[in-house]
């Protein structure tokens, strides 16, 4: 009697255990912040310029992880991601990669980004947007920093990236 016992306290103190761990492993990446487009003005060429969008660096990343809801929220929360160094990035991009996709993420794999600012937004043609970002990026030792476009789809209610930088 006194083994059923003392088995039944292990096992509910594993179970415990267990829905603790999980639930806490899994939230950093699954929780996401709020987050606000910056406000734009027309710009040149078509694109709407960004007027109040902050640079993003290590000091201030943190949790910056805004669901996809504009696209605007899922290029921060992809580059956020992978400042940080964590997958969250993943759930930014369309679902269905393409072979060009798949060919861009893998030249990122050598990238570490070391700030990001938003710069301007500019209609595709069809349901998508350009989005301009200027960004600090370091290769191979060597720092460097430009502006480049990624390509954004809606997705439902979300949007996705279709296409990044490289």
């Amino acid at each position: 009697m006194n083994r059923r016992i003392i088995l039944a306290i292990v096992a509910v103190l594993l179970l415990g255990a267990g829905v603790y761990f999980m639930g806490n492993v899994g939230s950093s990446l699954a929780q996401t912040s709020d987050y606000s487009p910056p406000k734009t003005e027309e710009g040149e060429d078509g694109w709407l310029t960004y007027v109040d969008a902050p640079e993003t660096g290590p000091d201030n990343v943190g949790k910056l992880n805004p669901a996809p809801s504009s696209p605007e929220a899922a290029v921060v929360k992809f580059l956020a991601s992978r400042m940080r160094g964590d997958n969250a990035w993943e759930e930014a991009l369309v679902a269905d990669r393409s072979a060009r996709l798949e060919r861009q993420i893998a030249e990122w794999e050598e990238w570490t980004i070391d700030g990001f600012q938003l710069r301007g937004r500019k209609p595709t043609g069809g349901d998508g947007v350009y989005l301009r970002v200027f960004f600090r990026i370091t290769v191979n030792d060597d720092s460097d920093s430009g502006t480049d476009e990624f390509e954004l789809v809606p997705d439902g209610n979300e949007w996705r990236i279709a296409g990044i930088p490289t």
